[in-house]
């Protein structure tokens, strides 16, 4: 993820051919289960990027990954 000097974050998933991608967060203080960050539908201009731009807390400290859903009910999950 990259965060610029104002602390916005953009975190970018590539998954041609995805019909969507969940992005997941687990806090460091984690309670035993993991929260959903977003769900993006559309890929950004057709190359198969699901970007999401944010504002992360200064308090956000865990780990993130995202499982990209295919036709047929295939689900690649990325590393935290």
């Amino acid at each position: 993820m990259e965060i610029d000097r104002f602390g916005y974050g953009k975190l970018t998933v590539t998954a041609p051919g995805a019909e969507k991608v969940e992005l997941l967060y687990k806090p460091v203080v984690a309670v035993e289960r993991h929260a959903e960050l977003k769900t993006l539908v559309a890929p950004a201009e057709g190359r198969g990027e699901f970007v999401l731009e944010w504002r992360p807390g200064p308090d956000f400290v865990g780990d993130v990954w995202a499982e990209a859903y295919y036709l047929g009910g295939a689900v690649k999950k990325t590393e935290p």
